[in-house]
């Protein structure tokens, strides 16, 4: 019995050894972007505050706990959910948490996003700092569907306004949607 829970222990600890050291050489190898979790209440806040259409893709850029994920796949019927990173470490991580919080229509993929079948996807989700918008967002408008919806939490684009910006309960500006021009 001692050595079964001593077993457990190490696995533990490996795996968020293995979490946190990943985050940290990705940052030196990729692109800086401290990890910063998607916090509950701005989930509650696209709970209470989203209209999404039954069996449509949802595609979220980089965003690295993909909780948005977890909560898309529980609370709307979206057909395929998808999460594009280019950081080996993440995906081997959440690909052992996905097989074993049995997910099913959330699929992940070691690839830059940047290569990521834009066109197919009716909702864009990111969680991104104003820097990252910037770079992706010519990007993402001119390759996106003439009908999806971008999800921004948090950081707005430069180049474009929002056709609604939704609140926190303090009223602070938290989640911003956007058409394609």
């Amino acid at each position: 019995m001692v050595y079964a829970s001593l077993l457990i222990y190490v696995i533990i600890i490996g795996l968020v050894t293995y979490f946190f050291m990943s985050s940290f050489i990705s940052i030196f190898l990729w692109s800086w972007v401290p990890y910063v979790p998607t916090y509950d209440d701005d989930i509650l806040v696209l709970k209470d505050n989203l209209e999404i259409n039954e069996n449509k893709k949802l595609l979220d850029l980089w965003c690295w706990d993909w909780k948005v994920l977890r909560f898309f796949e529980k609370n709307f019927k979206m057909s395929i959910l998808d999460w594009y990173d280019i950081n080996s470490y993440a995906i081997n991580y959440w690909k052992l948490l996905l097989w074993l919080w049995k997910f099913k229509k959330i699929h992940l993929y070691r690839k830059n996003f940047l290569d990521a079948p834009i066109k197919e996807y009716d909702y864009i989700y990111t969680y991104l700092l104003t820097h990252l918008m910037e770079k992706i967002e010519d990007h993402v408008f001119s390759n996106m569907k003439d009908n999806a919806i971008i999800i921004s939490n948090s950081f707005k684009f430069k180049n474009h306004e929002p056709f609604k910006i939704i609140c926190n309960k303090k009223w602070k500006e938290r989640i911003f949607l956007y058409k394609k021009d």
